[in-house]
């Protein structure tokens, strides 16, 4: 850390941390625009934060972040220290709001309010992964989790009320509010969704994926700017690409790039087979991924 703090020109650091035993002295870094932390819950892992928040604190510059530490063996048990909140603590009250234009989470809390708001007012991209909603866990260290912690509709909802409109996005759990969200405005330029990670059956995901795609859908609403879209579905279903029937949606978006769909495995030619014996049988797999 001594050699790189002697770095006058440094901006951007990407630490992976991932089964690291030695302390990471984070906070005599200053100067950084963009941060990006990965590591794993272990015996060092307080350290490691604490010097992460303390160097966010005497940061002004930053403008990007990512923060992916490791989980607890249970989600319930999760310390709120997993949370924006946490890694904003000891920003001066008196000081200027960062102007974060990147933020990337996984396996934490997230709530948007008058402590966190204020720093993600200029927010551009956005990658929410593994995000724990406190309401769906037990009551270990209940009140401190739901202080830092909302589910992603909260999220969604607060974003459209306080105007915050992204470029870029990539999520999990697809829901009514991120629909609206989407809906509220034009200019997305890359969107990156696991729609139906959660279990609240397919009938509640295909109903999800058939306003996403409609004619009138909010895929739609970004036509001219959606520059990307990967779209990586767990199960069959609505979710994946009909080669029958294929939306009319995506041919409204004539500024894609990147186009990634799972696809119906009965519509795809070359299936795999396993043989027991004389028998042939189809396998029944995940949706495969066109892209």
């Amino acid at each position: 850390m001594s050699a790189l703090k002697t770095l006058p020109n440094l901006e951007t650091l990407k630490f992976d941390a991932l089964h690291c035993k030695i302390p990471l002295a984070l906070n005599e870094i200053t100067g950084l625009s963009a941060i990006s932390l990965e590591t794993d819950y272990n015996d060092y892992f307080a350290g490691i934060l604490d010097s992460l928040v303390k160097m966010v604190a005497i940061s002004p510059r930053l403008t990007s972040i990512d923060f992916l530490p490791g989980e607890p063996e249970s989600s319930t048990e999760m310390s709120p220290t997993h949370s924006l909140h946490h890694l904003l603590k000891h920003i001066p009250k008196n000081a200027a709001p960062l102007l974060l234009h990147h933020l990337g989470m996984d396996g934490c809390f997230l709530r948007l309010d008058n402590i966190t708001i204020p720093h993600l007012k200029s927010l551009k991209s956005l990658r929410l992964t593994n995000i724990v909603d406190p309401s769906a866990l037990s009551d270990y260290d209940a009140k401190r989790q739901k202080q830092v912690g909302a589910s992603t509709e909260h999220l969604w909802a607060t974003l459209v009320h306080e105007g915050i409109w992204l470029d870029d996005i990539v999520c999990e759990n697809v829901s009514p509010p991120f629909l609206d969200y989407l809906s509220a405005y034009s200019g997305l330029k890359s969107l990156n969704l696991v729609p139906d990670k959660w279990d609240k059956g397919s009938v509640y995901s295909d109903t999800q994926a058939g306003r996403f795609f409609a004619n009138t859908g909010p895929l739609v609403q970004h036509r001219g700017t959606l520059e990307e879209l990967v779209v990586r579905p767990k199960n069959e279903g609505r979710w994946c690409f009909d080669m029958k029937a294929p939306p009319e949606s995506l041919a409204a978006c004539p500024r894609l790039k990147k186009l990634g769909l799972g696809v119906l495995g009965a519509q795809i030619k070359c299936q795999a087979l396993v043989f027991y014996g004389a028998n042939a049988m189809v396998r029944k797999s995940r949706p495969k991924m066109l892209s």
